[in-house]
């Protein structure tokens, strides 16, 4: 069950979460990804997204529509 836990994307609350632990509380990146499940190579990669564009979340996509307005009603 672990396992599949660790295949999936972390949740944004779990990012900061993990980011604030790291950044004011000090917690070194082998600790947090003991913490979080995670290698210790995801926590870096939240750490440097977040150092070079300022933002935890991952990019949301919008979708292209596919109806016109007319079509829809």
């Amino acid at each position: 069950m672990e396992e599949a836990a660790t295949r999936q994307h972390a949740h944004a609350n779990t990012v900061y979460h993990c980011l604030y632990a790291y950044y004011k509380l000090g917690y070194s990146r082998k600790h947090l990804a003991h913490i979080f499940n995670k290698s210790e190579r995801t926590i870096s990669n939240w750490i440097k997204v977040y150092e070079t564009t300022g933002a935890y979340q991952r990019v949301n996509t919008v979708s292209k529509r596919q109806y016109t307005n007319d079509q829809r009603q």
